[in-house]
């Protein structure tokens, strides 16, 4: 059995459990998604345990750039395009045309939404004009860069998955 680097860092919410681990040679998560079986009267709950390492994160990752280019009929997004594009999603006003700081702070309510799945960030409310204003609650630990593009690329697959099923599956 690998040794850890770092002990588990366990962050728990209504929808999932994310666990956040790297070995020497790899870097993984766990991820347990929990969902309420339809029909059962009893609130019956199903998990199911997920394991994704680098390179099934950079698989996922890669048919999602492609999902998305072919989708939105552009180059190949990289994570600030991703992003942006869950920023807009969750502002919740559509298309629209952005300042250079407005897409700043789009990538930012992506990254706390993201985030706040872990329990990092809590929705405040909204702004007079409708924008969302988020309250970090604990700090983010500091990751390496590459500890931090796996969890970013995992939280944005899962973001996806969760709002365009197979969108990261072939």
């Amino acid at each position: 059995m690998p040794i850890l680097k770092r002990p588990f860092i366990q962050q728990k919410t209504p929808f999932k459990n994310i666990y956040f681990f790297s070995f020497p040679t790899n870097c993984g998560i766990i991820s347990t998604h929990s969902a309420t079986k339809k029909g059962a009267s009893n609130g019956m709950i199903i998990l199911s345990l997920y394991i994704m390492n680098a390179a099934e994160i950079n698989n996922r990752w890669r048919v999602l750039q492609k999902y998305t280019a072919a989708h939105f009929d552009t180059d190949t997004p990289d994570i600030k395009i991703l992003l942006f594009l869950i920023g807009v999603q969750e502002l919740g006003k559509g298309p629209m045309t952005f300042s250079k700081r407005q897409k700043e702070e789009l990538m930012h309510i992506a990254t706390c939404r993201l985030f706040s799945g872990m329990g990092f960030y809590e929705l405040e409310g909204l702004d007079q004009d409708g924008w969302p204003h988020w309250r970090l609650i604990k700090p983010i630990p500091n990751y390496t860069l590459l500890e931090q593009e796996m969890i970013l690329k995992s939280l944005i697959i899962d973001y996806f998955e969760e709002q365009i099923p197979n969108s990261t599956t072939l």
